[in-house]
């Protein structure tokens, strides 16, 4: 059950990676579908054999262990897969902005997305369609290098 749990996670990261700016949102939903029920059901397995494992008397202990591991590995992974993206959405974003882009528009669009929607607000009609695009290409492109990084990742963990 366990290594299907990873199986069915990996298979959901993996159709992440197929994913683009204008892809259907259908697809979207069933990969997030796939790698969260890969995980609840990893999840559910990893904590009745903890539970299972744990002496009587310190079953609190070792549930409060396995829910603050559970906690920090789930911020841990966000934080990393955050700073893959990231990683991977600044120097692809950069190299599709317009020439006649503002340098501080420039500077403001290159963070991922959270400060393009302000800065779109700002430019002209003429230059938003461009910049939009370019964000959610690089947005795209930062999630499928985190996905890929994801599905590679996950049958690793798996032979732990």
């Amino acid at each position: 059950m366990i290594a299907g749990g990873f199986a069915v996670m990996a298979a959901g990261f993996a159709l992440l990676t197929v994913v683009g700016a204008h892809s259907q949102l259908s697809v979207v939903l069933v990969a997030a579908s796939l790698y969260a029920s890969g995980g609840v059901g990893l999840m559910s397995q990893v904590s009745e054999v903890v539970m299972a494992a744990a002496p009587t008397e310190r079953a609190g202990t070792s549930s409060a262990l396995l829910e603050s591991g559970t906690e920090l590995g789930g911020a841990l992974g966000m934080a990393v897969l955050g700073s893959v993206g990231s990683a991977l959405y600044r120097p692809r974003i950069g190299g599709q902005l317009p020439a006649d882009l503002p340098a501080t528009a420039r500077g403001a669009v290159r963070d991922p997305p959270g400060g393009t929607e302000g800065v779109l607000a700002q430019l002209p009609e003429a230059v938003r369609g461009p910049v939009l695009a370019a964000a959610r290409d690089a947005f795209c492109g930062g999630m499928r290098g985190a996905s890929m990084t994801t599905a590679v990742l996950i049958p690793a963990a798996d032979r732990a």
